[in-house]
């Protein structure tokens, strides 16, 4: 991008911003945005750094990671209402039936994910039921 007025534009109306985790103030950020828009960020959030797991045959896990301590709170705090959450230094994961629920409003939508996930937490439903 080689237009002074655009990149002025996009810090400035946008919000984008360089080192972004250690830069951006991103409770204040996503506090300010509306539900449906938190829930299309979580899932991109789940798409680049999130993964579901399956332990052995019997169980699975869905985890988010990122090394950056404030998103790691922010996450917890979206994510304290639902039982079972696991918060390590850079992780935020549920385990077995646990992680249906947290996830079932970010993960469900049909056309925005990346299929391998979306079939894998369509696996960790199907094996609760």
């Amino acid at each position: 991008i080689n237009s002074k007025k655009f990149i002025l534009y996009l810090k400035n109306v946008i919000g984008l911003t360089n080192n972004k985790s250690l830069t951006l103030n991103v409770t204040k950020w996503f506090n300010n945005i509306s539900e449906k828009n938190r829930l299309h960020f979580l899932r991109g959030v789940f798409d680049g750094d999130g993964s579901v797991c399956q332990i052995l045959k019997n169980s699975y896990c869905i985890s988010i990671c990122s090394y950056s301590k404030a998103f790691i709170l922010l996450l917890s705090s979206y994510f304290n209402k639902y039982k079972n959450m696991k918060i390590t230094k850079n992780y935020i994961h549920f385990n077995g039936k646990y992680a249906i629920e947290p996830f079932k409003n970010i993960l469900t939508n049909k056309n925005l994910h990346f299929k391998r996930k979306y079939k894998k937490f369509q696996e960790l439903i199907k094996h609760y039921k």
